[in-house]
């Protein structure tokens, strides 16, 4: 479900400022009683607007993205544990391996005759 907006919830607050029961308003603005009652509660502290979303900021900024890029290009067969020690950055495997997904890598298996210490 969406956040509602600043707008709709002080439509809420001035609604129950007239006189009205959060059931009425709710129904009124489509939104669940629930949350009508937690925006009542909360605006008696001051917080009336949403707070903000978001995510947590990527572990790799845009240059070692690209640093990570050139690396796979210059030797595709780098392991992961081989790249975070090029990065020279203290991140876990598990972020270098995201990160190649979010650059578009995949893990190909070899076919059966390419694999290695077979001729």
């Amino acid at each position: 479900m969406a956040i509602a907006s600043a707008e709709i919830r002080q439509r809420a607050l001035a609604a129950r400022r007239a006189g009205e029961h959060p059931k009425t308003i709710a129904k009124v603005l489509g939104v669940g009683e629930r949350s009508v009652r937690r925006w009542i509660f909360l605006s008696k502290s001051g917080q009336t607007a949403p707070k903000p979303r978001g995510h947590r900021p990527l572990a790799l900024s845009e240059e070692e993205m690209a640093r990570l890029d050139e690396l796979v290009k210059q030797r595709p067969d780098m392991t992961l544990e081989e790249l975070k020690a090029a990065l020279f950055r203290d991140i876990h495997i598990s972020t270098v391996h995201r990160a190649l997904r979010r650059l578009g890598y995949r893990c190909k298996k070899n076919t059966a005759s390419r694999r290695a210490g077979q001729s």
